[in-house]
């Protein structure tokens, strides 16, 4: 594969769109190329640490062009992503957890071409910030195999039960974000989401299977023909926090998959094909 490095690009202050350095254009429409079946897609909670990255770069390595969606990623590590790839990211917070950094957030990789990155996306889903934190979604727009997409990694507030209302409001707020991108994107969102597929949270995500109120097919109900269960594999210690979702519209029902590696982190990396229309 090979490696291309490009410039950090500053986290937004509200929603926005910077396409090769010239701000306020927007995402161009995809090649006339015969559409691909699939796009392979990651992600995985870093724990701050660089070794991290080299098990993901170990796992996508020759795979094809693939989306990265990172999290509780420490600003200095930014060099490490944009050897693999065009890297977006996204400061949440300024962190006292990663060693001499000023920030840490969720990030964006793009294995292929730099050129068929269209744009860039960082959208804040709690305007006032709690705990120093602002949630939010970091965002690529890409154009690749005859599809547009919006691939975007995120990370919900963390902690028990007293948290839920609060996750239930970001997952809330991604589906009134993302709803009106999938009239002409593939609307990818991944990353740690601190709950479980069942718990009420979630409702806003899923849009097939009981209790289902959002628009996205998971990666796990793509890997099962036409299943409807919201379960999949563990990716944190024996249960499952992490996600990959994509716009239920795009996707087709069977025929993706879905697998889990163990990473010097202590998040699993979450990883498989999405298979789309």
């Amino acid at each position: 594969m090979q490696l291309r490095t490009r410039p950090i690009l500053a986290a937004l202050a509200t929603v926005g769109v910077a396409a090769a350095g010239l701000v306020g254009t927007t995402a161009t429409a995809p090649s006339a190329e015969a559409a691909s079946s699939s796009v392979r897609v990651f992600s995985h909670n870093l724990e701050k640490k660089g070794t991290a990255i080299n098990r993901v770069r170990e796992l996508s390595d020759g795979g094809g062009p693939e989306v990265l969606l990172l999290q509780e990623v420490c600003s200095s590590l930014i060099p490490k992503l944009q050897d693999i790839g065009y890297t977006h990211y996204r400061q949440r917070r300024t962190s006292t957890k990663c060693s001499g950094d000023q920030g840490i957030g969720e990030a964006v990789v793009w294995t292929g071409k730099s050129a068929e990155v269209s744009g860039t996306v960082s959208v804040p889903l709690n305007a006032t910030p709690v705990d120093n934190h602002t949630y939010g979604l970091a965002c690529l727009d890409i154009n690749h195999g005859g599809h547009a997409f919006r691939a975007c990694s995120t990370h919900l507030v963390a902690g028990g039960a007293a948290n839920d209302a609060f996750r239930h409001d970001l997952t809330k707020a991604i589906k009134a974000t993302t709803g009106s991108w999938m009239s002409t994107k593939v609307v990818l969102v991944g990353g740690d989401f601190n709950t479980t597929p069942g718990s009420a949270t979630m409702n806003a995500m899923y849009g097939v299977g009981s209790a289902s109120g959002g628009e996205f097919r998971e990666l796990a109900q793509s890997a099962g023909t036409g299943s409807t269960a919201r379960s999949g594999k563990n990716t944190f210690y024996s249960k499952k926090i992490d996600y990959i979702f994509a716009s239920k519209a795009a996707t087709r029902t069977g025929g993706g998959t879905e697998q889990v590696k163990d990473s010097p982190s202590d998040h699993r990396v979450l990883f498989g094909a999405v298979p789309l229309r």
